[in-house]
């Protein structure tokens, strides 16, 4: 899965606004009868992509700030390339009215893994659908993982791969 995550994610030839990534925006999914195994497999996954399994190893307070700070560093100088091995903001995509009615206006503040667990599979298209488009004013990576029994057939016309 980090593979799938970090291809063409560090791609950057600038960071000012409206200049998306190469490959601002991907999705997989993750196929399998047991939905409790799949998201435990998945959080974990999101502990080591977004730091924290490092900032609970860190000895101390002041390792775990330097931590901190070396991410905050990365996010404001947006000259630079951003180191690999930084953090990525990771989380549960919320199907709730109110999250669905934000995600057109979503910006990634740094590479993003989302995760959902759709309903049904037109929920999962909107998704979709409202994130490729929108992915032309990423300027970070955005990897969406879904979490299904088996690979919807729109999503694997669309180019998901497969877990």
């Amino acid at each position: 899965m980090r593979t799938w995550g970090h291809v063409g994610a560090d791609v950057r030839p600038t960071r000012l606004p409206d200049h998306a990534t190469a490959s601002a925006f991907a999705m997989a999914v993750l196929t399998g009868p047991n939905v409790a195994h799949k998201l435990a497999w998945t959080h974990a996954q999101a502990l080591q992509w977004d730091g924290s399994d490092r900032l609970q190893a860190a000895h101390g307070k002041a390792a775990g700030l330097r931590l901190r700070l070396a991410v905050k560093w990365a996010d404001i100088c947006w000259w630079q390339p951003r180191p690999a091995d930084m953090p990525w903001d990771c989380g549960a995509l919320l199907h709730t009215p109110t999250a669905l009615a934000a995600l057109p206006s979503f910006r990634p503040r740094r590479p993003t893994l989302m995760w959902l667990d759709p309903p049904d599979e037109a929920l999962l298209m909107n998704v979709v659908a409202t994130l490729s488009s929108q992915q032309e004013h990423f300027r970070y990576a955005v990897r969406l993982l879904v979490l299904a029994q088996t690979m919807p057939p729109g999503l694997r016309a669309m180019g998901a791969t497969e877990l």
